[in-house]
Formats: C-alpha cells, sequence, structure tokens
C-alpha cells in the first residue's frame, strides 16, 4: 500500500505558489499527493502534475457556524476515506477545522504551516 499525504489550503493559486514543490519532492519520494481546495484556473496544472485532487467549496472569509460545521465533516468523511499517513494543512481554515477532523479520524502526522 502506498503512503498518502493529504493537503489542505483555502485555494488552488495558494497551493501551486507556496507548496506545489513540496507535493511534487513528496511524489517522488514515493508518496500518492492528494490536495483538497477551493479550485480555480490552477485546477488542469495540479491533475497534470499526478496529484489528485478532490474539490471542497472553503469559504475562506466566512464566519457563518453551519458553513464551518459543513466543512468539518467534508474533511472529516474525505480523511476517513483516503486514510491518509499525512495532512499538510495550510492557512488558518484548515489549520483549525482540518486539526480537529484529523484528531476525530486518526491521522496520525499533521503538519500545520
Amino acid at each position: 500500500m502506498q503512503n498518502k499525504i493529504l493537503f489542505v489550503v483555502n485555494t488552488d493559486t495558494f497551493f501551486v505558489s507556496h507548496r506545489m514543490a513540496i507535493a511534487l519532492a513528496a511524489q517522488e519520494k514515493g508518496f500518492e499527493v492528494h490536495l483538497a481546495t477551493q479550485f480555480s484556473s490552477k485546477q488542469k496544472l495540479i491533475e497534470n502534475a499526478g496529484i489528485k485532487i478532490h474539490s471542497i467549496g472553503i469559504d475562506r472569509k466566512s464566519i457563518n457556524i453551519a458553513s464551518n460545521i459543513n466543512l468539518f465533516f467534508r474533511l472529516l468523511f474525505l480523511f476517513k476515506k483516503l486514510r491518509p499517513q499525512i495532512v499538510h494543512l495550510i492557512t488558518q481554515k484548515p489549520i483549525i477545522l482540518g486539526g480537529l477532523a484529523a484528531r476525530v479520524s486518526g491521522v496520525v502526522q499533521s503538519l500545520f504551516q
């Protein structure tokens, strides 16, 4: 079974500019790389790099409690489905909600940046 790493970030543009090199290095080390984010113009670039994508609607400006609870459960179900060995959580909302979901789902290693 191949080790998996899941990156969770607000937008695909931030991922490409700040974390794509890390994801590609993980691929070279044998990891199956996944990305959960809000996709825009960079989606094809990410897919063409061999990164598996998961569209989760993160509204980074929303403080709506129902929306944030919904996002928590989407992350929780994604973590349980993928069973990644590592989740790399980037930006505030993924760090907070993804960190909680990682603990509940049993992900052993979480990286917060």
